[in-house]
C-alpha cells in the first residue's frame, strides 16, 4: 500500500506497483465497518471507526480516514482521500482525486451520479 498524504502520488505509485506485476493490499481496520453490499478495490485502507454503508464502492488507491463515514449508494473515485471524521452523504460520486477535508459534510447528490 503506497501511504503517501499526496493523491496524485499515491495513486502514481499504486499504478508503477500493479505494472511491476505487484498485488496491491485492501486494508480494513477491524473497528471498522463496511457494509457486505460495499465494493473496494485494490489498494484501499479504510481506518478505525470508518463506516461504509451499503452499495457504496471505493476505488483504487483510495484512503476513509479514521470515523469518516460514507453513505449508501456512493462512488468514492480513484485516489480520494476521506479525511478524519467527514461524512459523505447519500449518492454522491467523488471525483478522482478529490480530498474531502476533516469534519466536512457532503451533502446528498452535491456531486450527482
Amino acid at each position: 500500500i503506497p501511504a503517501f498524504g499526496n493523491n496524485g502520488f499515491r495513486l502514481e505509485w499504486c499504478g508503477k506497483i500493479a505494472a511491476a506485476g505487484g498485488r496491491l493490499a485492501t486494508l480494513i481496520h477491524p473497528t471498522a465497518y463496511v457494509s457486505p453490499t460495499a465494493t473496494l478495490a485494490d489498494g484501499v485502507t479504510v481506518l478505525p471507526k470508518a463506516l461504509l454503508n451499503g452499495g457504496v464502492r471505493v476505488e483504487r488507491g483510495c484512503i476513509i480516514n479514521c470515523g469518516a463515514i460514507v453513505d449508501h449508494g456512493c462512488v468514492i473515485e480513484e485516489g480520494c482521500h476521506i479525511c478524519v471524521g467527514a461524512i459523505v452523504k447519500a449518492e454522491n460520486r467523488i471525483p478522482r482525486l478529490t480530498k474531502i477535508e476533516a469534519g466536512q459534510v457532503i451533502e446528498n447528490r452535491q456531486f450527482p451520479l
